[in-house]
């Protein structure tokens, strides 16, 4: 089985549409499976109140999506972020 984890940003109501919800902290994770893959859709739910949630949230991502609907300083922030820490991004 194989198993892809995503980091999102600003893709809530997609995320939801596709995907369960399950654990909810800091960070949200999002389920999902289709045939032999299993998706799991990391979501920082209290960025950026606290920047550990978005660091925590891109390190264990294979990939990332991101939505540029709100483009502000924290859109800006999540790409330098995800830059830094090497992650591939669908925009």
């Amino acid at each position: 089985m194989e198993s892809l984890n995503i980091f999102t940003y600003n893709a809530q109501e997609y995320i939801r549409e596709i995907a369960k919800a399950g654990t909810n902290s800091d960070i949200t994770l999002y389920h999902r499976k289709d045939g032999d893959r299993i998706f799991t859709f990391i979501e920082p739910s209290k960025y950026p109140d606290k920047l550990s949630s978005l660091t925590d949230s891109i390190f264990p991502a294979d990939i990332a999506v991101i939505s540029g609907k709100n483009l502000d300083k924290h859109f800006g922030e999540v790409i330098v972020a995800l830059d830094l820490m090497g992650k591939k991004m669908d925009l």
